[in-house]
């Protein structure tokens, strides 16, 4: 809203006017009663103060005046600009989404997408599950037929579970399975071989998993020894390399 008043006046023309009218009726004042001049010094800044009261109450009620007409005018174009809005929204076309053949396509692809991953996926877990059993059961009957423990069977299982679930070696110190004579280096090493191979798992770590599994009979054979020999092929072994142990 535009505020309005009276037209911006100097201030001291304003001041000039009111004292000339104060001293104007001052003395008329004084000539109709017949008084002195004294009173006339008296009169003039009460007629003074008459002005300047009724100069800025002329304002004031200008200004009131002037704003609400400046408010009607307001209003009467915001209610335009609403009619005008409201009748252009008549004439706008509302947007229509077609769904054609091609995005129907589209959601098929993906809902059958979606249901092909998780068949597959259950199958790979499926397959992980199956071919973890055969090592381990293979692992089983390969250290009951060499006579081990059965506990230290166990031992050597959640090794092995270990080693093909992370590609890494499980190294526990309260691990203990004792060094029996007629089972060699080259047989311990040639079963961890067999192992690995089934998950293209490197030689470093597989020789870590030899040594970390199987101190007893390794304490004082180094890593890069034992990666050179995982593979024994010459002469006859408890454990000979098979690499296909998970065959039926």
């Amino acid at each position: 809203m535009i505020s309005r008043t009276l037209p911006k006046i100097t201030p001291g023309i304003i001041t000039g006017v009111n004292l000339t009218l104060s001293t104007a009726m001052a003395w008329g004042t004084c000539a109709k009663f017949d008084l002195g001049l004294q009173w006339s010094l008296l009169l003039v800044p009460v007629y003074y103060a008459f002005w300047q009261l009724f100069y800025a109450g002329c304002n004031r009620i200008s200004e009131r005046i002037v704003n609400a007409f400046d408010k009607v005018h307001s209003d009467l174009i915001t209610r335009k600009q609403q009619e005008a809005v409201e009748e252009a929204l008549k004439n706008v076309e509302p947007t229509v989404i077609v769904i054609d053949s091609d995005y129907e396509d589209a959601i098929k692809f993906h809902d059958h997408y979606v249901a092909e991953t998780s068949i597959v996926r259950e199958q790979l877990v499926r397959e992980d599950a199956e071919k973890l059993d055969k090592i381990l059961s293979y692992t089983k009957e390969t250290f009951m037929r060499l006579n081990f423990s059965q506990t230290e069977v166990a031992q050597i299982l959640d090794c092995v579970r270990y080693f093909v679930s992370h590609k890494d070696v499980l190294n526990v110190n309260a691990m203990k399975i004792s060094k029996k004579p007629e089972v060699t280096q080259a047989s311990l090493k040639n079963f961890a071989w067999n192992i690995a191979f089934q998950y293209n798992i490197d030689g470093d770590t597989t020789a870590s998993f030899v040594k970390a599994t199987f101190g007893e009979w390794f304490s004082n054979t180094e890593l890069s020894s034992i990666k050179k020999t995982l593979r024994n092929t010459r002469g006859a072994h408890a454990v000979e390399i098979d690499e296909k142990i998970l065959k039926d």
